[in-house]
């Protein structure tokens, strides 16, 4: 039962330290910058498809997982292109990166090129020739068009409770990115690399403050991920006839909210400046805990699967060299999420040249961090078609690097 429950805390931490500070942050800063550029920053990726993919890719090289949820949901809204997605999917190396850059740095950057250069030629050969068209064309061919609500302001008074409107507009939000932001330095400081073999945090940079800072937050952590789990799921289905309206009384259309995902990225016409900036805050606040919510069931079924078995896991990853060591680093990549990847790197600089550097390669290039998660349960038929292109170009860049990194 004890291991249960640590399993759990080690969910909730690398959910909200590793993981959501940066993507909620991150939604936040691209949606501003959206803003003070009057929508031209958006505008202006959707109408240069030209140059998508390269764009997709630089996105894509951002360390962590925000690069590719922003460009997945660019992708929802029918914004970017197939070849863009899939070119920041590959160039994307999600929470890994931090380990690579923090154990040596200069892999790290030759990763990044090879990862950057291999996610444009794959997306612009998806955008660019017949068939990539074609398959865009096919991929598109059974979405459904999303439907447009009028919103009735009077109605929409008087369907919704008071309570929820103050609660779900205003505290929830509030509550959550205070409780970000109080944890944020803890992600700078694990960031900068100061911990342990195990990835937890040793606190004595900044003295015996810090180390009763980071005991507070990790109680803080696992209460926040569990309140909003439930939170979410209650707004989800029993509020859902309220909520269908995204209680926005200001709003000349109501947004497609899917399955109950909801995506950022959209145009609207606001009064004033400072209700389109509380939107954006809002907004940024629903998809951060729908994305922690699957962030959470993943890094949970990975710790499961990982932590009670972990040595037999380690000496798989660690199964030889060569091109053996490629295909374990491709089936790596296929799992969603950064746990794997993480634990992959952490075991390639532990492992004295068991795993090869080409198996890195491929693995860098296959894996896809957290953003799966969001796509995976947005636009499953995109999601698997994506990542069979992934695995083959891993494939193929894997074993041409075995002359030069063995």
């Amino acid at each position: 039962m004890d291991g249960i429950i640590q399993i759990l805390i080690d969910s909730t931490d690398t959910t909200i330290v590793d993981i959501m500070v940066w993507v909620s942050l991150s939604l936040i800063l691209f949606e501003m910058i959206n803003i003070f550029t009057k929508d031209k920053f958006y505008s202006s990726i959707e109408h240069t498809r030209i140059f998508q993919p390269f764009l997709g890719a630089l996105m894509g090289s951002i360390p962590g997982c925000s690069g590719p949820i922003i460009v997945t949901n660019l992708y929802n809204k029918k914004k970017v292109t197939f070849g863009t997605l899939c070119a920041a999917f590959i160039s994307t190396f999600g929470d890994a990166a931090f380990v690579y850059l923090a154990n040596d740095w200069l892999f790290f950057m030759q990763l990044l090129v090879i990862s950057f250069i291999v996610g444009v030629a794959i997306g612009y050969l998806l955008d660019f020739t017949p068939w990539g068209k074609r398959m865009q064309i096919w991929l598109r061919k059974d979405e459904k068009i999303p439907p447009v609500y009028g919103v009735d302001n009077q109605k929409m008074k008087e369907i919704t409770p008071q309570y929820f409107l103050v609660i779900d507009r205003y505290i929830m939000p509030l509550v959550f990115f205070s409780l970000i932001l109080f944890i944020f330095p803890e992600t700078i400081y694990a960031v900068s690399g100061h911990t342990n073999e195990a990835g937890e945090i040793v606190p004595t940079f900044w003295g015996d403050g810090f180390a009763k800072y980071i005991e507070i937050s990790q109680y803080i952590v696992f209460s926040m991920v569990i309140f909003f789990i439930i939170y979410y799921f209650g707004r989800k289905y029993y509020f859902r006839r309220y909520s269908d309206y995204r209680l926005r009384e200001d709003q000349a259309k109501e947004r497609y909210c899917g399955k109950g995902q909801v995506c950022v990225i959209a145009k609207h016409r606001y009064k004033s400046l400072g209700n389109e900036m509380y939107e954006v805050y809002y907004d940024s606040f629903v998809d951060s805990i729908f994305i922690m919510v699957w962030v959470f069931v993943g890094v949970s079924i990975f710790t499961f699967i990982y932590n009670p078995f972990e040595e037999g896991w380690n000496k798989f990853f660690m199964l030889g060299g060569g091109s053996v060591s490629v295909l374990i680093g491709v089936f790596v990549g296929m799992i969603p999420g950064c746990g794997p990847q993480i634990a992959f790197a952490n075991i390639f600089f532990q492992s004295n040249g068991s795993i090869s550097r080409s198996a890195v390669v491929a693995n860098s290039i296959n894996q896809d961090g957290d953003a799966e998660f969001l796509l995976m349960t947005t636009n499953k038929k995109t999601f698997f078609v994506m990542g069979l292109f992934n695995s083959i170009s891993a494939l193929i860049v894997g074993f041409a690097f075995l002359p030069w990194y063995g």
